[in-house]
């Protein structure tokens, strides 16, 4: 399966991983986790994660969003487990549910609980890196060389979830 991953910061260069906090996690047995996967805290009168899916209402005050640090098993019992964080400049990768031509900017929502889409209510948060970009020389150093405007497609996306859904506004209230 794959994974939702922490790329970097751009507000902190030092940063060498994401916030690790703890969330309450209901019994594995009920509800399995696997690491890398988007999780909501909206069950349960908000108060356990769960993995994200598609009921998502990000207007909740306590409604919100992280990635799992670690994998609960089935059998795992209740309690407090690893979720990474997204604060303000965190950079994430994620698979897409179709490969597109990702701009910069392009809201990003729930597809399943570990790729994003465009489209949907509620922006998880937005695309935001270049990596899918063609790199245009300068006509004056080398008039033969043309690689175009062309977003390229891709099937993963760099994005920064909106601080407004992430559990960070919980910390940072």
């Amino acid at each position: 399966m794959a994974e939702i991953k922490w790329l970097r910061n751009t507000l902190n260069s030092s940063a060498t991983g994401p916030r690790i906090e703890y969330g309450l996690f209901r019994a594995g047995a009920d509800q399995a986790i696997v690491k890398g996967q988007m999780l909501e805290r909206t069950y349960s009168t908000n108060t356990t994660f769960v993995p994200w899916d598609s009921d998502f209402d990000a207007t909740g005050t306590d409604d919100c969003l992280a990635v799992a640090a670690c994998d609960i098993k089935s059998g795992d019992r209740a309690g407090w487990y690893p979720v990474i964080v997204p604060q303000p400049g965190d950079v994430f990768e994620a698979p897409l549910a179709a490969a597109s031509s990702m701009a910069i900017g392009t809201a990003l929502t729930y597809s399943s609980a570990t790729a994003l889409t465009t489209g949907g209510t509620y922006p998880a948060g937005y695309a935001c890196g270049m990596d899918n970009y063609p790199k245009q020389g300068h006509a004056s150093d080398d008039a033969s060389v043309d690689v175009g405007s062309t977003v390229r497609s891709t099937s993963y996306v760099q994005f920064s979830f909106k601080t407004a859904v992430s559990y960070y506004k919980i910390f940072e209230q």
